[in-house]
C-alpha cells in the first residue's frame, strides 16, 4: 500500500534537520517521541489501553446517591455539556493566549475545509468532573477540616493549571470584570472567582456553583483546543496531549500533564488493558507503545507561562 500523500501548507513545519524519523500514515513522527498523532484510521495501530473515565463511572448507588443528595441533582454524575460549540472561539483563543495553531484551526483561520474536527479536552471533561465528583464525596464525608482542605486544594491545583495561560475576558474572565486589570490581577481574580464556586459547591451543595466550575476550568478555552475529530473519538477520555509542530508536546500539555499526575487521584493514573469496560488510566496507547494524541500544531508554543503569571 503506498503511504505518500501530497504535502500541503499545514505540514511546512517539519522535524529539525538531522532528526532521525520514521514514514507514518499521518506524517512523519520523531523517533524520539512517545507520542503519535492520530486520525482515527486503522493503519494508526489497534487499541492497546484505552480510557473510559466519566462523571459516574466507579461510584458505588450509596456515592451516587450522597453526590445527587449532596447537589440535589441528579445529573452531576452525567455528563454536562457547556463547551463553545463555535469552531472560531478556539482560533481566537488560541492566538490571544500566544500558542501555535492546530491543523484544524489554522484552516478555519484561512476559510479553508477543516475536515473532521471537534472540541478537544487535553484534561478530559469527564476525566475533571469525576475528579471533582470525589473531591465532593471526600469533603462531605469527613469532619476533618485537614482532609476537606486537601479536597478543595486538589480542584484548585487543577483550574490554576487550566485557567493559567487565558487572556483576562476568557474561563472566569467572563464571571469577574478584568478589563482594568493587568494580566496578573486578573489571573488572582479569576482564581479567586474560582475558589469561591468550589467552597458553594462543597460545603452548600450548591449545582449551579459546580456547573459554573467545571464550565470555566475543565470545559474553557485553556484546556482546549480544536483538533482531529476521529483521533478525538479514540482519544477524548483520557489525557489528550497537544503536539507541536514537531510532535513533541507542548508548553501547555506538559504542565497540564504535571497538574493532572498532582492532583489527580493515584488510582487515575493506572492502565488497564481495553478489554475491561470503563478502563481507568492516563494515556490511550498504540500496540505499539505510543501516546495517542488528536492535534498536532503547526507551529511551536510561544507562551513562557512562568514568567507571566504569578
Amino acid at each position: 500500500m503506498n503511504n505518500k500523500r501530497k504535502r500541503t501548507d499545514d505540514d511546512q513545519s517539519g522535524p529539525r534537520v538531522g532528526t532521525k524519523v520514521q514514514m507514518t500514515s499521518v506524517g512523519q513522527t520523531p523517533s524520539t517521541s512517545p507520542y503519535h498523532y492520530d486520525t482515527g484510521r486503522p493503519t494508526g495501530g489497534q487499541l492497546s489501553h484505552q480510557v473510559k473515565y466519566g462523571p459516574g463511572i466507579g461510584f458505588s448507588p450509596i456515592e451516587r446517591g450522597a453526590l445527587h443528595a449532596h447537589y440535589n441533582e441528579r445529573k452531576v454524575t452525567s455528563r454536562y455539556t457547556q463547551y463553545d460549540a463555535n469552531r472560531n472561539t478556539y482560533v481566537q483563543a488560541a492566538v490571544g493566549m500566544g500558542r501555535g495553531l492546530t491543523v484544524q484551526e489554522r484552516a478555519v483561520q484561512q476559510g479553508r475545509d477543516p475536515g473532521p474536527t471537534s472540541i478537544n479536552h487535553i484534561i478530559a471533561s469527564g476525566t475533571g468532573q469525576h475528579a471533582l465528583n470525589r473531591a465532593t464525596l471526600e469533603f462531605v464525608s469527613t469532619v476533618s477540616p485537614m482532609h476537606q482542605a486537601a479536597a478543595i486544594g486538589r480542584m484548585r491545583g487543577f483550574a490554576r493549571e487550566i485557567m493559567r495561560e487565558e487572556t483576562g475576558g476568557e474561563g472566569y474572565g467572563k464571571v469577574v470584570d478584568t478589563s482594568n486589570m493587568t494580566p496578573q490581577q486578573a489571573f488572582v481574580a479569576k482564581r479567586n472567582a474560582m475558589s469561591k464556586d468550589l467552597l458553594k459547591a462543597f460545603e452548600g451543595g450548591n449545582v449551579n456553583a459546580y456547573k459554573q466550575y467545571m464550565k470555566h476550568t475543565f470545559d474553557s478555552t485553556g484546556n482546549l483546543r480544536l483538533g482531529h475529530g476521529s483521533g478525538n473519538s479514540r482519544v477524548s477520555t483520557g489525557f489528550d496531549m497537544p503536539l507541536d509542530s514537531r510532535l513533541q508536546p507542548t508548553q501547555r500539555g506538559e504542565r497540564l500533564l504535571k497538574a493532572y499526575e498532582t492532583f489527580g487521584y493515584q488510582d487515575m493514573m493506572k492502565d488497564e488493558k481495553i478489554g475491561k469496560r470503563n478502563a481507568a488510566g492516563l494515556f490511550t496507547t498504540n500496540q505499539k507503545g505510543s501516546r495517542l494524541s488528536s492535534s498536532r500544531q503547526v507551529g511551536d508554543d510561544t507562551v513562557d507561562h512562568h514568567r507571566r503569571f504569578f
